[in-house]
């Protein structure tokens, strides 16, 4: 292709989340093409490049363990592509936004198990991801009395 961005062995590897190693293999393998240009391979960079990691990538990435990630796949709640062998999922989105339940602590003025209980009490809606708890931001302005009327009363005296 006349003018495309060709990337080396390492780029097109880094791109992909895997070794270099592997790269060659997929080579080898038939699994991926590429030109000879001055003595080096050039390869087309990925479709979605930069946006793919390994299991162990994206479990880091989540928060999560490598085998919640697998049970994910298992059942059908993500999506992988199958690249010479190797399974490589699209980086999780966070939404813009999207607290921590420290950070929603931090904003609230109250303490994490403060957070942790009224999510227990059906106080707040938070969506857990990977065991952990996230909270929308709209979630916070509830909490701050945003048009809730006597809501935050009424969680700043559960606070106790």
């Amino acid at each position: 292709m006349e003018g495309a961005e060709l990337l080396t062995t390492r780029e097109f590897a880094g791109r992909c989340g895997v070794s270099i190693g592997t790269v060659r293999r997929w080579l080898a393998q038939g699994t991926v093409s590429a030109t000879r240009a001055g003595g080096q391979w050039a390869f087309e960079p990925p479709a979605i490049a930069g946006d793919l990691l390994t299991v162990k990538g994206y479990a880091r990435a989540a928060g999560v363990s490598g085998g919640t990630v697998r049970r994910w796949l298992a059942g059908g709640q993500l999506a992988a592509v199958r690249l010479g062998g190797r399974v490589l999922l699209a980086k999780p989105a966070i939404a813009e936004g999207e607290l921590t339940t420290r950070a929603f602590a931090a904003e609230a003025q109250v303490t994490v198990g403060t957070v942790r209980r009224w999510v227990r009490e059906g106080q707040v809606r938070a969506v857990r991801i990977g065991g952990r708890l996230r909270f929308a931001p709209g979630t916070l302005e509830a909490v701050r009395g945003g048009g809730q009327g006597g809501q935050r009363g009424a969680m700043r005296g559960a606070r106790g």
